[in-house]
């Protein structure tokens, strides 16, 4: 259970939905327990650091003038964006800047968008030891380089030529006539496994205890989807169909749990459904969002999800619209936490820390900028359940007779 212990508010938070690309960009829980907010305005960016335990350090304010935020890491201990910059219909430059611990900032990668074969992901920036790496398709090539200090410092060290790219986080896969190539992260081919439909969407977990990879593979048009998990160890690659749509995915405590939904809207289903490592289901409750009576038919306990993100002591959080919900190993909500909004909330690497960004206006549909009263609210992990109380059966039988 998550317990709140500590809240600070920041005066005068800004919101401008022009600035951001990218969903969950508000809040950010850095490797060393640190925390990050950010707020915009129509011509600034203001990042905001936090202790773990809840007291403001320092802000950090740079111009708008990179585009819009793409994506925020942390690397040994330094802050890298990524930015898209528009320029005309299906052309944008992706751009990476660093940010130095004495408040600098450095343009340290740039280039035109030139992958037009799907809508998903075209880039990625990970780390690997001490150098940071930055993945980008180019039409049927997958490129890699080693950033640096600055744009001289950039390094191409590998291209991968033929068939269809595709990125989730830092992990490549191209599929190459019927065939789906599985590689890691330095463009080592791992597995490949027969696959021979379109990709319209993707969705990609990891497990270090056991050690899996988890790949959801979604085809909208004919109505298929495909989990697939590459176990590290023995090499055994496993596929499981499953005949519904999939609106979250997370690995947590060595299972995969999903969120199933509907590819026709008008059944409105939801709920979990938890694989193994070898891709056979191990619990699964999908209803329809209404369905409230007859045995068996009671609703779900999530509908539609955003996030499912692995926390302390086997235990797993699950994002909606409006709450978070804290799900044990068996699979049952034991505690729900109400959120302004999904990219409000932030969990530590570790699982034992939750924050939460609290404010009166969150998003308006227009440009304008919007000033709110802001408040974090810093959770810590206790391991305290109080529910499925005993019973004394012997009192029920005194009162029939």
């Amino acid at each position: 259970m998550f317990e709140k212990r500590f809240f600070c508010g920041i005066d005068g938070f800004e919101t401008n939905s022009l600035g951001l690309v990218a969903d969950g960009l508000r809040i950010l829980a850095l490797e060393d327990g640190a925390l990050i907010a950010i707020s915009n305005s129509a011509d600034s960016f203001n990042i905001f650091f936090f202790t773990p335990n809840g007291k403001f350090r320092h802000k950090m304010k740079f111009e708008y003038r990179f585009g819009q935020l793409a994506g925020v890491h942390s690397f040994a201990g330094e802050l890298w964006l990524e930015f898209h910059e528009y320029i005309t219909m299906y052309e944008e430059i992706y751009k990476v800047i660093r940010l130095h611990s004495d408040g600098s900032s450095s343009l340290v990668f740039s280039s035109a968008r030139e992958s037009y074969s799907h809508s998903l992901a075209y880039h990625a920036l990970f780390s690997e030891g001490k150098d940071v790496f930055c993945s980008l398709i180019r039409h049927n090539r997958l490129h890699q380089y080693r950033l640096g200090d600055s744009l001289s410092k950039v390094e191409e060290i590998n291209i991968q030529e033929g068939g269809k790219w595709f990125l989730s986080e830092n992990h490549p896969f191209c599929q190459l006539g019927g065939t789906l190539e599985i590689y890691d992260p330095c463009l080592e081919i791992i597995s490949t496994v027969d696959f021979d439909y379109d990709i319209d969407n993707l969705f990609l977990g990891t497990s270090t205890n056991p050690g899996f990879l988890a790949l959801l593979a979604a085809d909208h048009s004919q109505g298929n989807t495909f989990l697939i998990v590459y176990i590290n160890d023995s090499g055994i690659c496993s596929v499981s169909f499953i005949e519904s749509s999939v609106a979250a995915m997370g690995v947590s405590a060595g299972k995969i749990w999903l969120n199933p939904c509907s590819y026709d809207p008008e059944q409105d289903v939801g709920g979990i459904a938890v694989y193994d490592r070898y891709a056979q289901p191990v619990y699964i409750h999908i209803r329809g969002k209404g369905a409230s009576s007859g045995f068996g038919a009671f609703p779900p306990p999530i509908h539609r999800s955003y996030k499912i993100i692995p926390t302390a002591d086997s235990t797993t959080l699950i994002v909606e619209a409006n709450k978070a919900l804290l799900f044990d190993y068996a699979g049952r909500a034991i505690q729900e936490i109400p959120i302004p909004h999904p990219d409000f909330v932030a969990v530590s690497p570790d699982g034992a820390a939750l924050s939460v960004l609290q404010l009166n206006s969150p998003y308006r549909p227009d440009t304008q900028t919007v000033y709110n009263d802001a408040v974090i609210d810093f959770y810590a992990f206790n391991s305290k359940y109080d529910g499925d109380k005993v019973v004394d059966i012997a009192r029920f039988r005194e009162r029939e007779s």
